[in-house]
């Protein structure tokens, strides 16, 4: 079943709508072009609540897949003339590599169409600002990342506060590794993906990170942020600025156990394979969220992989 939505395919549903044409003929038509049923309703309904169609008649709806094979050079721009999502900042940047507004995070809607997936927003949280995900990956880049990360795995280390040095500790019982900003195809089409769902650009985020954490693993409650008070932080925030937000991606299933828990407001969330959870917790004038203490709880039975993007204030140097 597709569940991602090409530019050629965004394109055709849009005509269609110009045209009057009824949602449920373009639902059925995308159906039987191997679309999942769920996605193309709420891909439909996205785009129809921004277009403000009427209906038309079913029979009006012409065929996507003679369109596109028609259009196809036209329809998605090639690689040297298209803009790469998330290269531009979402509202102007200064000459420093600073924002000029706004602190990242997600669009307030309950679903996100974010490189051509529809992101759907499962519950929300206002104080602290949590947000759980559903869709944010699709299984093959879950089961890829896992398999480009498992050989190259080591001790997950944590700042040191007074030197900001990695350290390894026993708080942190997880063996992780890197993927750079758009070092290849694969990650650079995750990166801008992330890029827009956060409406934060690439230059502002650090790279992906991949956790495993096995039997008994865990993360014990921590903030993401530079605390401020923290000598160790300056050495980071000269090289991005603070973090804002972070999202966590789950790679897999954990058979029990593994929750990502928010003691400090009672919150926990369930590991599901590519859903994700996403908490901002620094503000336009970097003033930083203590609510937004985290943790990973200790994995009962299987394993548990996570991906995880933090946003900066600055683009990294």
């Amino acid at each position: 079943m597709i569940t991602t939505l090409e530019p050629s395919w965004r394109e055709w549903v849009l005509t269609n709508l110009r045209r009057n044409c009824t949602q449920d003929s373009m639902v059925a038509a995308m159906v039987e072009k191997g679309f999942d049923p769920h996605f193309a309703e709420a891909i439909v309904a996205l785009l129809a609540s921004e277009s403000s169609s009427d209906d038309c008649p079913p029979s009006v709806v012409d065929d996507p897949a003679a369109r596109l094979s028609s259009q196809s050079a036209a329809a998605a721009p090639s690689e040297s003339t298209a803009a790469p999502m998330g290269a531009a900042p979402p509202t102007g940047e200064k000459p420093d590599g600073e924002l000029a507004n706004g602190a990242g995070g997600l669009a307030r809607s309950n679903l996100i169409v974010a490189g051509g997936r529809a992101i759907q927003v499962l519950a929300r949280l206002a104080k602290p600002d949590i947000s759980v995900l559903a869709n944010v990956l699709s299984d093959g880049e879950c089961v890829e990342l896992i398999r480009r990360s498992r050989e190259k795995l080591a001790r997950s280390t944590t700042l040191d506060s007074r030197t900001g040095e990695p350290t390894v500790i026993r708080n942190r019982s997880s063996f992780g590794t890197y993927f750079h900003n758009e070092e290849d195809d694969f990650i650079a089409s995750i990166d801008r993906r992330l890029a827009e769902l956060l409406r934060w650009p690439v230059d502002h985020t650090e790279g992906i990170q991949i956790l495993r954490y096995t039997v008994g693993g865990e993360y014990r409650p921590h903030f993401d942020y530079f605390p401020p008070e923290q000598s160790g932080s300056r050495r980071h925030v000269a090289h991005g600025g603070q973090r804002l937000g972070t999202l966590i991606m789950y790679l897999n299933e954990v058979e029990d156990g593994g929750e990502t828990i928010f003691p400090a407001v009672g919150f926990s969330v369930v590991p599901r394979r590519g859903h994700a959870v996403y908490f901002g917790y620094c503000d336009v004038h970097d003033q930083v969220d203590p609510l937004t203490l985290h943790g990973g709880a200790p994995v009962r039975a299987g394993e548990k992989w996570i991906a995880t993007k933090g946003l900066r204030r600055h683009r990294r140097v």
